[in-house]
């Protein structure tokens, strides 16, 4: 199966470049980290494999994108827990709220 996310900044209405972000795989000891990407000028990273069922979770350094625009955010990392199937996941992120959207029907 595959994951894919696309961050968007509601404050400015644009795509989230070159915003890191961090793939984790719960297992018997806890998280650990699968993959470290960035979002493209898109605001997208494309489709990380994983198996099917198997819990993930994504971790957005929000900090990295509002600090550098001046503005100070409630939340310094935005994190994304799933049970993954196939998904293409859209995030809103804003200094002060977010808002995550499953694009799958």
């Amino acid at each position: 199966m595959t994951v894919s996310l696309r961050v968007l900044d509601a404050h400015n209405g644009l795509p989230v470049e070159d915003l890191p972000v961090r793939l984790e795989h719960r297992g018997c000891e806890g998280w650990s980290t699968v993959d470290v990407a960035r979002t493209d000028c898109t605001g997208r990273v494309e489709q990380w494999d994983v198996p099917s069922g198997a819990a993930y979770r994504c971790v957005l350094d929000t900090d990295r994108h509002f600090t550098p625009l001046g503005l100070t955010g409630f939340y310094t990392e935005i994190i994304l827990a799933l049970r993954c199937s196939a998904m293409r996941v859209t995030i809103l992120v804003a200094p002060h709220f977010h808002l995550v959207h499953d694009e799958n029907p």
